[in-house]
């Protein structure tokens, strides 16, 4: 199509969307949800990023059949989800004011030696940061905690973790001591009562395994996109 050729529609919210023709639509849908900067996202999160741009009779229909046979997503999402329950948290007056931390992992060692990712939610905006790490130690996950959040979005009041003995240990009581941080533990063996974190734990791992090798000795690489 000829770019003087082109139609454009107003969308529902103001949006300037490209009509395009059926022979265009499975392409798009698929740079819409392949890359490994989308992460093979669900239909209703596919269709919103095409909506933003495109637009053809029977979208919604489209893009609900290409994620149903995507064989990727046959085989690493489950059939049945869990949504876990958010837990009732105050809510923070600005940004990694209240922030969630886990260890995700063990995965398989990357050519760079990492074994596990961090992941750090801010409570306010939802916004995850994930870190690669090679060890799950206090000291490797305080060092990751500094140069990550701390460096980049100062420090926080409370940080939200489980009662993982790294979170637990005298050096890591010490660091959040020593920047003023109340360290807040959930129930144990009960992971859903940090459901925010729950959610982008489940989300970052599902992406990353659509975008592994074989070897899965790359999916370090891969975190920032996921």
């Amino acid at each position: 199509m000829d770019e003087d050729e082109s139609i454009y529609r107003r969308g529902k919210n103001g949006e300037h969307q490209m009509v395009v023709p059926g022979s265009l639509m499975e392409n798009l849908i698929s740079l819409n949800h392949d890359p490994e900067t989308v992460g093979h996202q669900g239909r209703n999160s596919t269709l919103e990023i095409l909506c933003l741009r495109f637009y053809w009779p029977g979208m919604r229909r489209d893009v609900e059949e290409y994620v149903r046979k995507c064989h990727t997503c046959q085989r690493t999402k489950p059939r049945h989800e869990f949504k876990a329950p958010m837990e009732e948290v105050s809510v923070p007056a600005i940004p990694f004011e209240v922030t969630a931390m886990d260890i995700c992992g063990p995965f398989p060692r990357t050519t760079g030696g990492n074994r596990y990712f961090l992941i750090f939610v801010d409570h306010l905006t939802h916004y995850p940061e994930a870190v690669p790490i090679k060890q799950m130690t206090a000291e490797e996950c305080a060092r990751a905690y500094d140069t990550h959040i701390i460096a980049r979005h100062s420090s926080v009041s409370k940080l939200i973790t489980d009662q993982g003995r790294n979170f637990t240990s005298e050096f890591f009581w010490e660091t959040c001591k020593i920047l003023g941080i109340r360290q807040i533990f959930t129930t144990a063996y009960h992971p859903q009562a940090n459901g925010i974190l729950e959610h982008w734990h489940k989300t970052i791992s599902e992406s990353l395994s659509h975008y592994a090798n074989a070897n899965g000795n790359i999916w370090d690489t891969m975190v920032p996109f996921s």
